[in-house]
């Protein structure tokens, strides 16, 4: 602020001419306007400190009010949670009893589940051995029953070409044997056409 009232009266000085300063000048009137401008300049920027004072005070007292309500429900809170603990820990406590005494029957279970899985592994080989050779077997009798498809179908193939060619010749001659027959009937038509006309 000091800076801002240091550059209005240099302002003032330069603009001012030389006798400016006289009683009854218009420069007199001028400057006695400058420190107008300067008071009302002044008089804004301090009631700009009193509203921003005045809402930081009413800011600091919202902020303390909002603190003592959050003291509030922490010790609301710390009373609910203060029985889920205590409850946690009987939970824990009776947890513990009963690991301690169950603790030895579950041995017992871990021994039969070993020779349990000791019998199965076993009998897992043994089937495994099993159905190794009924695989085997099963693989030589496909391959058998498709040495026999093979040798049926290659069969049924030369019997199909044998009834094709055996129907394929008789027919070729057929048809051979229509074409002459139509051929000959057309010729004798023609001539009794022609005997007609004639």
């Amino acid at each position: 602020m000091a800076i801002v009232a240091m550059w209005f009266q240099a302002a003032a000085e330069t603009t001012a001419p030389a006798g400016a300063n006289l009683p009854g000048s218009t420069s007199a009137t001028s400057m006695m306007s400058d420190q107008n401008l300067m008071l009302i300049f002044v008089g804004l920027v301090a009631l700009a400190l009193v509203v921003q004072a005045i809402v930081m005070i009413a800011f600091s007292v919202k902020a303390g009010k909002a603190m003592k309500e959050m003291m509030e429900t922490v010790e609301d809170f710390k009373g609910q949670i203060t029985p889920l603990i205590e409850s946690a820990t009987e939970i824990s406590e009776t947890t513990g009893k009963i690991l301690r005494e169950t603790a030895p029957k579950v041995k017992i279970i871990a021994d039969n589940l070993m020779e349990t899985s000791d019998l199965v592994r076993g009998s897992a080989e043994r089937f495994d051995t099993t159905i190794t050779d009924v695989n085997i077997r099963a693989q030589q009798q496909i391959a058998r029953l498709d040495t026999m498809v093979t040798a049926a179908l290659a069969t049924t193939v030369q019997i199909a070409e044998t009834i094709q060619h055996g129907i394929e010749v008789p027919a070729r001659k057929i048809a051979a044997m229509a074409s002459q027959a139509r051929t000959v009937f057309e010729g004798i038509r023609a001539r009794v056409k022609g005997y007609r006309a004639s």
